[in-house]
């Protein structure tokens, strides 16, 4: 079976109207219309079988219209082929992060820095206010600011 046309255009080559008798359709004087746009609002098999042996026919053949374009669609492109999803073992054991890059060595720390370390923090701890303001927490140290 042959590809359907997506437009087909006829031109009167006359100074007179020029009615499609089958098909109900006038084309006016010097122009050109498409007989599968939007505007015609006609039947695909209609035309064609006016085309095959119809007025379409009687007017071409007498040189009244001429056919000026009858477009078939390009055909699409080969599709891709998809890629195939990667297939996963379910034996495989995937890493987690389980340990830390960063090492504190404690050993190096002397006692006395060790012992102001903890009072720094325990003093911190102390001395830090906190309080709830519109549903959220507010830390403070504790020291009025101007």
């Amino acid at each position: 079976m042959a590809e359907k046309l997506t437009k087909y255009v006829l031109r009167n080559t006359t100074n007179n109207d020029v009615m499609i008798g089958d098909l109900g359709y006038r084309i006016p004087a010097r122009q050109s219309r498409d007989l599968l746009g939007k505007n015609a609002r006609l039947n695909y098999d209609l035309i064609m079988k006016s085309k095959a042996s119809g007025s379409i026919a009687k007017r071409i053949a007498s040189g009244t219209l001429v056919e000026v374009a009858a477009v078939v669609p390009p055909a699409p492109p080969p599709r891709k082929q998809e890629a195939e999803p990667i297939k996963t073992d379910s034996a495989i054991i995937f890493p987690q992060r389980t340990k830390s890059y960063i090492t504190i060595n404690v050993s190096d720390i002397d006692e006395e820095s060790k012992e102001a370390i903890v009072n720094e923090e325990d003093e911190l701890l102390r001395n830090l206010d906190s309080s709830y303001e519109d549903g959220m927490l507010v830390v403070s140290d504790g020291k009025k600011k101007a």
